[in-house]
């Protein structure tokens, strides 16, 4: 994503750079002054005519009423009103900022975001809203006591304000009142401590549902009829406050993401006023996606072997999604895995061991030991939160393999020097810096992934997301009009727009996977890809079961576990059927090898299922092509 100056807001650029405005527009009006009096009157001269365009400039020159004036001077009076309007407006902002913060939350802004936590990372959140924001947006930056007011100084701007409190400490929450969060669109609790974003998330939730707005609207849908209440759901769905909460801790993060906070079911009459979504690395998988042919061979018959360098959650999260790849063979990939850490192996099993299942993992204590094998690596990934390490760690690698030539990837939260250093475009001493294009090495910006997958929510993928959707619910369609007129007819309770934001999540996840589908079979990526044919029955087969191997692993990664389930249910016709889950639990019978469902007639329709996703993915190629 490409950092312009057209991204900035107009307003932001103008207020940024208000006193230049002010200077250049003031230099024309006595331009344009000094010509309009010196023709207009023979008895000016130059400087009386600076004099009289001064004089002009602050508002304090008159002319007779109907007095016969050039256009230069004409000019000059409009300019100079121009100029005064905003010089006076500049010294507004100086003399009262706090009041013009407040008013411009509450008024002007379109929208707003707070944010709270780790000082490194709110400080990149803010960088990418600002580089991001389409209209104006406002960040609220909420700061601990501890941390000094002067450190943030160069930071504080007309969008950017920055206030004291902690939510966790203050029982009024009055921190949230000067924030404005009944008028925000998204939060973000990043604290290091995962308990705390969780806390921060429950006393939003708690000031939200008590504030006084909620109560109204509460009151105001009470009286709508069944039809009026209908028509407000997107409204009311798009305008929740967005919870974004970190927590990076795997475990922790599957018992609070089926918690109330996160995981609720909605319903038509209540007021939608917060979503929570507990992140940690989704924007792993938007990279790995949207860039898969930076990481499989551009033609590959044989299992594909992946170096990681580094063992950590980034190095997890790279393999579970990746792991549900098979060649056409039905190989695996191949996994080898360098660590200095002596217990990453172990730990590994006790937490991941699920994951051999699904491909060769081998763990080495150091490359050279990795080098000794003689093997020919598809896409090395480079793991280190310390960038120089990283990078240092990709050269030697790259001068190491260099025969080998694979493609080498740097994973980073903050890319911004990296992109800057290593792969400059415009400087005379190109030839004499090592420029990460030019040797096969990709810097995956984690921050833009994520934002990208979670905030901004790609429209492709949200369209396909919602095809998914529909299809679980209605079943599969013969064409991409008869889904869309599926979703129109679909039961306001029944439809995407009542998902909460995790549950959203779990069909673009499907659909993000569709990139990775499209390039195993063609060998192109999914914007490229041209096909217009349908896929052979074989190709179906194939896919279905390179879907079921996706969906194993998001639940596996979920906390899910195989074991046999005895509950029934009633499906959509009324009928009473055999469970294959038991939610209470966290069981599901369908945790088992593609070829071992068709043991009971049970599980045999959730291949019908991944059948009908690849139809799906089918009929967009076609509407595309």
């Amino acid at each position: 994503m490409a950092n312009t100056k057209n991204n900035k807001p107009i307003l932001d650029r103008i207020i940024n750079n208000i006193w230049w405005i002010i200077l250049i527009s003031a230099g024309v009006t006595l331009f344009c002054g000094i010509f309009g009096f010196c023709e207009h009157s023979e008895h000016i001269i130059c400087f009386r005519g600076v004099y009289e365009s001064v004089r002009l400039l602050i508002l304090n020159h008159q002319f007779e009423i109907g007095a016969d004036v050039n256009c230069w001077l004409q000019a000059a009076r409009w300019l100079g009103l121009w100029t005064f309007v905003l010089f006076s407006f500049r010294v507004y902002l100086l003399l009262i900022p706090e009041w013009w913060t407040k008013g411009t939350i509450k008024w002007f802004f379109k929208e707003h975001y707070v944010i709270f936590g780790q000082k490194e990372l709110c400080m990149a959140l803010i960088k990418q809203i600002k580089k991001d924001a389409k209209k104006t947006v406002q960040v609220v930056y909420i700061v601990d006591e501890d941390i000094s007011k002067e450190y943030l100084k160069k930071y504080q701007s007309n969008t950017i304000k920055i206030i004291s409190g902690n939510p966790l400490q203050d029982k009024e929450r009055s921190v949230f009142a000067e924030a404005n969060l009944i008028k925000a669109s998204k939060f973000f609790a990043v604290c290091a401590d995962d308990s705390q974003n969780v806390e921060i998330a429950k006393n939003i939730w708690k000031y939200l549902e008590k504030h006084p707005d909620t109560e109204k609207k509460k009151t105001e849908k009470k009286k709508m009829s069944q039809s009026e209440k209908n028509k407000l759901i997107k409204q009311e769905s798009d305008s929740a406050l967005r919870c974004y909460t970190l927590v990076k801790d795997n475990d922790f993060k599957n018992v609070v993401a089926d918690n109330p906070l996160f995981k609720y079911e909605r319903n038509p009459d209540e007021v939608f006023y917060f979503d929570g979504v507990v992140f940690n690395n989704a924007g792993i998988q938007y990279g790995v996606n949207m860039k898969i042919d930076k990481i499989l061979p551009d033609k590959w018959e044989n299992n594909p072997n992946i170096l990681m360098v580094g063992y950590n959650d980034f190095a997890v999260a790279i393999m579970l999604n990746l792991a549900h790849i098979l060649t056409k063979k039905h190989e695996p990939l191949k996994f080898f895995i360098v660590t200095e850490d002596k217990t990453a192996q172990t730990n590994f099993d006790k937490k991941y061991g699920y994951l051999r299942d699904f491909a060769e993992c081998t763990f080495f204590p150091d490359l050279e030991n990795c080098y000794a094998k003689e093997t020919a690596f598809a896409s090395i990934f480079v793991f280190n939160h310390d960038n120089s390490k990283a990078v240092s760690d990709a050269v030697a690698i790259r001068y190491k393999l260099r025969k080998n030539d694979p493609n080498i990837i740097i994973l980073t939260r903050n890319p911004n020097y990296l992109e800057e250093v290593f792969n400059v475009e415009h400087t005379e001493n190109k030839d004499k810096i090592f420029i990460f294009k030019e040797h096969n090495i990709t810097v995956f910006n984690l921050l833009d992934d994520f934002w990208d997958l979670v905030i901004k929510q790609s429209e492709e993928i949200e369209k396909n997301a919602e095809y998914i959707h529909t299809g679980y619910n209605e079943g599969f369609k013969n064409s991409i009009e008869e889904y869309q007129q599926a979703e129109s007819e679909m039961l306001p309770e029944n439809r995407y727009d009542m998902l909460t934001e995790s549950m959203k999540q779990s069909n673009r996840n499907a659909a993000l996977d569709f990139y990775i589908k499209t390039y195993i079979l063609t060998n192109e990526t999914y914007k490229k890809s041209k096909m217009s044919t349908s896929f052979s029955a074989e190709e179906i087969e194939y896919l279905a079961e390179i879907e079921h191997r996706r969906w194993m692993l998001s639940y596996y990664d979920n906390g899910w576990v195989y074991g046999v389930v005895t509950n029934k249910k009633v499906n959509g016709k009324g009928e009473e059927i055999e469970d294959t889950k038991d939610n209470a639990y966290k069981v599901h019978e369908c945790l088992v090898d593609w070829k071992k469902l068709d043991e009971k007639p049970k599980l045999k329709r959730t291949k019908d299922y991944d059948r009908a996703q690849i139809k799906l993915l089918e009929l967009i190629l076609k509407k595309q092509g």
